[in-house]
């Protein structure tokens, strides 16, 4: 910070003071940091700028807020693409979203048309509903967010492809089956 006036009287002193004033230089009217501020060891700071010029006097208690950035990183993989097979029963496994770092939590936040699927606080994905086919749709573009308190949120696409089963089938399909085969 730098402190400004439209004087160039070289017999204006300035000085710092109050509590956390030996976490500060002063040189040419800048005031600054002896070293990097950290957050997560001291959030704030308090000082008080003392301005004179002879008898006169001014002084001004400033408080510095430290800004938390995100020091951490995590990352999630691009273009994940895993299968399930069509009819499978609710919690049948899909795969688990590749990630980078420590993450604390994953969200699905677009794409699972009629909640198809869910994902668990430790990014594996299941399915969540019964109803997957293969002939209504064959894949499911989900987008997934992954989160950590120190760390920025980023998010992947990942693609649900699904296999399509040999069925039952009706008396119908079978005799029809049977015959194609056999012929």
């Amino acid at each position: 910070m730098t402190i400004a006036h439209g004087k160039t009287d070289k017999s204006i002193q300035y000085s710092i003071s109050g509590r956390d004033k030996d976490f500060f230089n002063l040189k040419d009217r800048v005031v600054s940091f002896k070293n990097s501020p950290d957050y997560e060891s001291k959030p704030s700071y308090s000082l008080t700028l003392e301005i004179k010029n002879g008898p006169l006097a001014r002084d001004k208690t400033i408080t510095i807020t430290i800004i938390n950035l995100k020091e951490k990183t995590i990352s999630i993989a691009a273009d994940q693409t895993m299968s399930v097979n069509e009819r499978s029963q609710v919690n049948t496994p899909v795969g688990t979203v590749a990630t980078t770092g420590i993450v604390t939590g994953f969200e699905i936040t677009a794409g699972n048309s009629n909640n198809f699927f869910k994902i668990s606080p430790t990014g594996k994905i299941q399915v969540a509903g019964a109803g997957l086919n293969y002939e209504s749709k064959q894949n499911y573009t989900l987008t997934v967010k992954i989160t950590d308190d120190d760390a920025e949120a980023k998010t992947a696409q990942i693609i649900i492809q699904i296999n399509r089963t040999r069925g039952a089938g009706t008396l119908d399909e079978r005799l029809l089956a049977f015959f194609y085969y056999h012929e």
